[in-house]
């Protein structure tokens, strides 16, 4: 009997001393709520924040992952479907068909776009010549497979080794041009236009007239 009283006073002083304590401390709100990590954001697919290039270390990654793309407009160092740079206007023509002679007002330089062609692809044509042609089609992918809308992430993956990039000349350090050289190439460039993320546009052609900031201005 003895026994049995004191284990009911040790059970009654337990229940005293809970009922006493503190309850406790509720859980940190804004521990919660940190953002994730740089790399968490990599391997999401939350933007990556303008600016900023987390993609510097994919470089080195292999295979190319995005596939080549299929059909007849597919962009290339030296042009975009059966369009080559290169070719006189004379040679475009009989090659393709009438529509590549430059307007008579061009000054020597002007844009015309490919009969037939998707909207979006435009040639620069310069002293006769074809000798650049610049896509706004999201349609229009890459013999690697980029297309507008891809991140610079996605460029150094496909063209891994090759991209230099470079402050975009009118929209400050944020907004980048990459710069692709094919090897052992040095007549013929690639240059996406992106906002520090996505790319808005590239172009392709000869290294000099690709390379033109404002086209044929």
């Amino acid at each position: 009997m003895s026994r049995l009283l004191v284990l009911c006073t040790l059970i009654c002083l337990g229940c005293a001393k809970a009922e006493n304590e503190p309850p406790p401390p509720p859980a940190d709100s804004a521990a919660l709520s940190q953002p994730a990590s740089p790399q968490a954001s990599l391997d999401s697919a939350a933007p990556l924040p303008r600016g900023i290039d987390w993609a510097r270390d994919l470089d080195s990654l292999a295979p190319n992952p995005f596939p080549a793309p299929s059909g007849t407009w597919v962009a290339r160092f030296d042009g975009v479907g059966p369009v080559v740079v290169g070719l006189s206007v004379a040679e475009a023509t009989a090659r393709y068909g009438p529509g590549y002679a430059p307007s008579a007002d061009s000054e020597g330089c002007d844009y015309v776009s490919i009969p037939g062609g998707p909207p979006g692809v435009m040639v620069m044509v310069e002293g006769a010549r074809l000798v650049r042609v610049d896509v706004y089609d999201a349609r229009i992918a890459t013999d690697r497979g980029l297309r507008i809308g891809d991140t610079e992430a996605d460029v150094r993956r496909a063209y891994s080794g090759l991209v230099q990039q470079e402050s975009h000349p009118y929209s400050g350090p944020e907004w980048h041009y990459l710069v692709v050289t094919p090897p052992g190439d040095s007549t013929h460039k690639l240059i996406f236009e992106t906002n520090g993320w996505r790319v808005m546009g590239y172009r392709v052609g000869l290294a000099e007239p690709v390379a033109y900031i404002e086209g044929c201005l």
